[in-house]
């Protein structure tokens, strides 16, 4: 790790963060920016890990949803 800087401990420490799902306003406040949207616009970029992971977890939720009685259909989808 010999020549990081500053900055680049910063941006490593937002990156792991965000990657690993902590959410954008504990991040912000960690970076003290003054607005999400900047810690967003910056660090957010999607990984195609992170975009499995959510797909992943979308298919099993309508998954176990479809499973169900209709009865508790409702109860799922608004």
């Amino acid at each position: 790790m010999a020549d990081l800087g500053y900055h680049d401990l910063r941006r490593a420490n937002a990156t792991v963060l965000v990657r690993s799902g902590v959410d954008v306003k504990t991040t912000q406040t960690r970076l003290s920016h003054s607005d999400p949207k900047l810690t967003l616009g910056i660090y957010a970029q999607a990984s195609t890990s992170a975009d499995r992971g959510a797909a992943g977890r979308l298919a099993a939720e309508l998954m176990s949803s479809a499973s169900e009685p209709d009865s508790n259909a409702a109860q799922h989808w608004p």
